[in-house]
């Protein structure tokens, strides 16, 4: 049996900026045409289209992250027909993560029952069965175990190992899944510069 990616996801730096009102700015070198506009292609090829954000002020590379606005961050990715949203846990916020992951996932419940397209909510990160394990799968679809994962045994081990402390969480959720950094799997577009 094979398996195939069906997602196209955005990692860190195609955000620049936030206009007066909060909404998040792509990057208009980059995508002039606009996220929708992507979107709108991505899935005329019958694929998905995913972003990446930070539940923190910044994202990992200092852009604009979803801190403080989460409600207004989810309206546009899903006026922009997202499928799929990257949380990650860079930088910092007064607002706690799974907060942050609860108002996204209230929003992305919203928007699919307007408009009919689900989207996925991946969040880093759950590492303790005795602690977020007890309600991650009420918030998110997928959920980092572990750090990033590095170019050697050890970490490899090391996150193999944190993820299989997770499995009876995702295994009691159908639909739900530990991510142990593997998800790199799908395709992504990074930062240069």
């Amino acid at each position: 049996m094979c398996c195939v990616s069906r997602y196209i996801n955005l990692d860190d730096c195609w955000q620049v900026a936030r206009r007066s009102n909060g909404t998040i700015i792509e990057n208009p070198a980059m995508f002039p045409s606009g996220m929708r506009t992507i979107a709108d292609a991505v899935h005329a090829r019958g694929l998905k289209f995913g972003l990446y954000t930070a539940h923190s002020t910044h994202t990992c590379q200092r852009r604009p992250g979803a801190c403080q606005h989460e409600a207004i961050d989810a309206q546009t990715y899903c006026d922009w027909n997202l499928d799929y949203l990257k949380i990650d846990g860079c930088g910092g916020c007064p607002v706690a993560s799974n907060v942050s992951w609860s108002i996204f996932r209230e929003h992305f419940d919203a928007c699919a029952a307007k408009t009919g397209r689900y989207m996925v909510e991946s969040v880093e990160s759950c590492g303790s069965v005795e602690g977020c394990g007890q309600w991650i799968a009420g918030i998110a679809n997928l959920w980092r175990t572990g750090g990033d994962i590095q170019a050697n045994w050890h970490s490899i081990l090391g996150n193999a190992q944190r993820n299989n402390a997770m499995s009876s969480v995702a295994n009691s959720h159908p639909g739900h899944f530990n991510d142990a950094d593997v998800s790199a799997a799908v395709l992504s577009l990074v930062c240069y510069g």
